[in-house]
């Protein structure tokens, strides 16, 4: 019972992408993307810089996380001065 449910949802589904090929309705993806050098060529990258998009990512990261640990150390210290006499 199952098997033939999934047999003929494939089936549906490769009917209905191909339909929608056919028809327009779907834009193709190109199956192997061109690489074009142009982007490294020139000394400064432009809009593109694929270091500059890491160091963001890094940064989006690494800041919360230093300032939970930050918090943290504060935290530890004013606990441990509480209890001082």
């Amino acid at each position: 019972m199952f098997n033939h449910f999934f047999r003929w949802l494939y089936h549906h589904r490769q009917r209905q992408a191909a339909r929608d090929r056919l028809q327009g309705r779907r834009k193709l993806l190109p199956q192997f993307r061109r690489f074009s050098n142009s982007a490294f060529e020139r000394a400064t990258f432009g809009k593109y810089d694929p270091g500059g998009v890491s160091r963001w990512k890094a940064a989006l990261v690494y800041l919360p996380v230093g300032g939970f640990i930050l918090w943290m150390a504060i935290e530890s210290v004013r606990a441990l001065n509480m209890f001082q006499p």
